[in-house]
């Protein structure tokens, strides 16, 4: 079943009302409160919210944890490298789901992966949040295509060792530095439309 966010707005609303003046037993109040929870678990799910100026709005994801996970990276990004946190709060106005991870550099609008952020860690998804932001601000400097990719994962990198990630996660980015072309996915010596669409990621 499917809902808009008005109408779940609407039952919380009408839920938090009734509760207020309940007088029924300790019995009914219990099954209220477990639809409660419910609902609000939907709540976290359906409805955006936001960290700083960035909405996450994840509608497509089933999965709640995914949206706990993007706010968890980006309260390890804000305590650990809070210059990094500032980028990307001036640089993405939206993480969203996706079937692939890429951003919008018109609208600073992330998507990710679900739900394969689920393995990440909160070090390591804060380091791709951050490298997406950063090719915002390479997109406002003219530089785009397959040029922009080692810079982005070099920053990627200082991040990953400022927040003390894990050594494999800074082990296979420092692989792909050196490796050079994770962009070409179709290894036809460009990075195109053919490349994003074709990610597993």
């Amino acid at each position: 079943m499917k809902i808009t966010r008005r109408q779940l707005k609407q039952i919380i609303k009408e839920e938090l009302e009734n509760s207020a003046s309940d007088t029924r037993d300790d019995e009914e109040i219990a099954v209220d409160d477990e639809a409660l929870r419910s609902r609000a678990d939907l709540a976290v799910n359906w409805l955006p919210l936001s960290v700083g100026d960035i909405e996450i709005d994840m509608p497509e994801s089933e999965i709640p944890e995914v949206k706990k996970k993007v706010v968890k990276a980006l309260d390890t990004l804000q305590r650990k490298a809070p210059e990094e946190y500032e980028l990307v709060q001036k640089n993405l106005k939206r993480i969203t789901s996706g079937h692939t991870s890429g951003v919008d550099i018109k609208n600073k609008k992330f998507s990710i992966a679900d739900p394969s952020i689920l393995d990440q860690s909160a070090e390591w998804l804060a380091s791709i949040i951050y490298h997406d932001a950063y090719h915002v601000v390479q997109g406002t400097r003219g530089w785009h295509g397959k040029d922009r990719e080692t810079p982005a994962n070099l920053k990627q990198l200082e991040l990953l060792k400022k927040l003390d990630a894990a050594s494999d996660e800074i082990a296979h980015l420092t692989r792909v530095i050196e490796k050079g072309d994770h962009s070409d996915v179709d290894g036809d010596g460009d990075y195109d439309m053919d490349d994003y669409l074709a990610r597993k990621y």
